[in-house]
């Protein structure tokens, strides 16, 4: 799996879930939730 170096909100955008520095591709609506759950912490 290729490494990506991007912003949080930019890999939300993408649809990937950032979470402890790990980029997952999954539906781009559970990023956003992700995205948000990770940042409200």
């Amino acid at each position: 799996m290729d490494q990506i170096n991007e912003k949080p909100e930019k890999l939300c955008e993408l649809g990937y879930q950032y979470y402890f520095g790990i980029n997952v591709k999954i539906d781009k609506d559970k990023a956003k939730t992700y995205f948000r759950s990770a940042t409200n912490k």
